[in-house]
């Protein structure tokens, strides 16, 4: 016996309506508040993978009499895909997508007095990339 039931809605409202939205799934209601936990690897029903393409670059200065700068770029997106795993296990709930490309940067300035003490001055920042929406 299966524990899900596939089923589609017609859509009526949005973009003037009349299409299917398809892959959705109701849980059996003989199987309902049941757990079934089978810890595997992914690999067993087919390929996953999640990479990053991009570009991080640190800088770290000690600049004398205790005063330090640190500071960073990262550029790049991220792709995943477990469509393959998805096709075996329909109720896996996150899908493959693509990240849109993103810029951010850090730096951080401190100064290191006696025992110990130190001050410091931090900022974050992300930049729009052409082309995101």
């Amino acid at each position: 016996m299966h524990a899900l039931n596939r089923f589609h809605l017609r859509e009526a409202a949005v973009g003037g309506g009349g299409y299917v939205v398809g892959g959705l799934y109701n849980v059996v209601p003989g199987k309902f508040g049941q757990t079934s936990n089978n810890i595997t690897l992914a690999g067993d029903f087919g390929e996953q993978y999640q990479r990053y393409n991009g570009m991080l670059m640190n800088v770290s200065a000690r600049l004398g009499a205790g005063l330090q700068f640190q500071g960073g770029v990262n550029t790049g997106k991220t792709v995943q895909d477990n469509c393959a795993v998805r096709a075996q296990l329909p109720e896996l709930t996150t899908v493959a997508g693509v990240s849109p490309y993103a810029c951010a940067g850090n730096w951080l300035v401190g100064y290191l007095h006696g025992f110990g003490i130190s001050r410091t001055l931090s900022r974050e920042s992300t930049c729009p990339m052409p082309g995101n929406s």
